[in-house]
């Protein structure tokens, strides 16, 4: 199944993640937010483990583009647990570190039913909490 996902910060400019379309296991035209979750997390941690290890030179031509160069140094190559990871971002999400967006509609409960479409675009909004207190 083929969705488009954007992700984005409170307070930039830019977005995280520009929309892209990525490839998730199906999951059907109403899926619960749980398993969206689950099925995007599980295509990331997927791409991260089996990104090379190997910087190459196109890379870094497509991001002078965006005028941020980066030479993709790994200093860590563990690969990443597809289960800690589903299981870290379902509570981030309820805990209320990043919203999700779709078909122009917030959705804040894990147990809430996405109606997906070919042209709707999930946006994920990653929340930031502001440092220091009031005295």
């Amino acid at each position: 199944m083929q969705l488009t996902v954007k992700a984005k910060q409170l307070g930039r400019k830019r977005d995280l993640i520009d929309k892209r379309v990525i490839e998730i296991e199906d999951i059907g035209q109403a899926p619960t937010v749980a398993q969206l979750i689950n099925a995007v997390v599980m295509q990331q941690v997927r791409e991260f483990n089996n990104r090379p290890n190997e910087a190459t030179i196109l890379p870094l031509l497509d991001q002078e583009v965006s005028g941020k160069i980066s030479f993709g140094n790994v200093y860590n190559d563990t690969k990443a647990d597809p289960s800690a990871a589903v299981k870290t971002a379902l509570l981030a999400f309820q805990d209320g570190l990043f919203v999700i967006f779709a078909n122009e509609e917030e959705y804040t409960k894990s147990e809430q039913v996405i109606h997906l479409q070919e042209d709707t675009i999930v946006t994920f909004i990653r929340l930031t909490f502001l440092a220091g207190s009031y005295w």
